[in-house]
């Protein structure tokens, strides 16, 4: 699970380069790319989240209790694809169609990422499992992210060839994850029955449930 969230934040911080990648592959000075960005950001950042959301929870409710980690997986399967085709087409609009289902597929990551931690963590430990959650992504993502991608720039492609350093981000570090998708949803659905049988049995025992103990 924290490979998918890694894999989301790494391509994410990659896209510090797109300005300048957009400028030497397609010739937008970085004023048009930051317009067109901010406004495709808008339109499918906000939607994106509020609809994995509110799916998330309904489709939790009538007993999947995978739910959350479904939509994370369906927005790993769609961003890293679309981040490797969207810096190898021909036209920039092209790019742009790719770039903003790269965009949705990050948004429904971000959308139900803390809630698939949470629903496998035990309520007691949840607090330090949080924080060390957004310390490792945060800080993967930061170092490899622009790291990579100027390290391939530099060393591999060629700084005139920008744009096959962040499509390569995705593909080196996407293969693994995917590969490892029907693991990890194997372990997740036997932790959250874990944590459902140790509920029951607490409550059996006259004790509240591990969850309400924290409430």
């Amino acid at each position: 699970f924290m490979s998918l969230v890694c894999l989301m934040t790494i391509c994410a911080y990659s896209h510090g380069w797109l300005a300048a990648t957009f400028e030497r592959t397609w010739g937008w000075p970085p004023e048009q790319y930051a317009a067109v960005n901010a406004v495709v950001l808008l339109i499918v950042g906000p939607a994106t989240i509020f609809l994995c959301g509110a799916s998330a929870d309904h489709f939790s409710q009538r007993g999947r209790k995978d739910a959350p980690l479904l939509i994370l997986i369906m927005g790993t399967l769609l961003h890293v694809p679309t981040g490797i085709i969207m810096m190898l087409v021909p036209s920039p609009v092209v790019a742009w169609v790719f770039l903003a289902l790269n965009l949705i597929g990050m948004a429904m990551i971000s959308a139900v990422n803390a809630l698939t931690l949470l629903n496998m963590t035990p309520a007691r430990i949840r607090g330090q499992m949080v924080a060390l959650y957004y310390m490792c992504m945060s800080l993967t993502g930061l170092i490899l992210g622009p790291g990579t991608v100027g390290f391939l720039s530099q060393y591999v492609f060629g700084e005139d060839k920008l744009n096959y350093a962040v499509a390569a981000v995705p593909a080196l570090y996407g293969i693994i994850p995917i590969l490892f998708i029907p693991a990890t949803r194997r372990f997740y659905l036997e932790q959250v029955a874990r944590l459902e049988t140790m509920a029951a049995d607490s409550s059996d025992d006259g004790h509240l449930p591990e969850a309400g103990q924290h409430a």
